[in-house]
């Protein structure tokens, strides 16, 4: 990426997907001996101006893509039926590569969350679904904090 060198932190916001490029000496917030967080906010896709939850994610390179028919109803496509994909409220997606992030995050959203967090921990993505309840992959236990009360909270598949 062109921002690695001339720049030693960079956070692009790309319209439900962020780009966070980082060295592990340049964080927002350490924590004794722990390892230094990364805070991020995931929209409720029921009220968008609301924090549903927040993930904690270490200081490095990594980006974070949400999908949800929030914005734009029906844009997401279930193949299965033609119509808007309903199973989910709403997926994001973790990982190192922002392409990747953006494929699973609306790959998983059509799947439904009960498939998505199966499928996401089998090839190795972390993933945040919310359905009429808000359950993560396990390699994210720990790093996150449901921020409202808009749905009951769950844990892993």
């Amino acid at each position: 990426l062109a921002l690695e060198g001339p720049a030693d932190t960079a956070v692009l916001d790309l319209g439900g997907q962020l780009l966070v490029l980082t060295p592990a000496r340049s964080t927002p917030r350490a924590s004794g001996n722990r390892q230094r967080l990364w805070p991020i906010g995931i929209s409720d896709p029921d009220h968008p101006l609301n924090v549903m939850a927040l993930l904690e994610l270490p200081s490095t390179r990594f980006s974070v893509s949400t999908s949800s028919q929030a914005e734009q109803p029906g844009h997401i496509r279930d193949p299965r039926t033609g119509g808007g994909a309903e199973r989910a409220r709403s997926v994001t997606v973790v990982n190192a590569s922002a392409m990747a992030a953006d494929a699973w995050s609306t790959a998983l959203f059509v799947l439904g969350c009960d498939s998505a967090l199966a499928l996401a921990e089998r090839v190795g993505v972390s993933a945040l679904c919310a359905d009429r309840r808000v359950r993560w992959t396990r390699d994210l236990d720990g790093r996150v904090a449901l921020a409202t009360d808009s749905v009951a909270p769950g844990r892993g598949p």
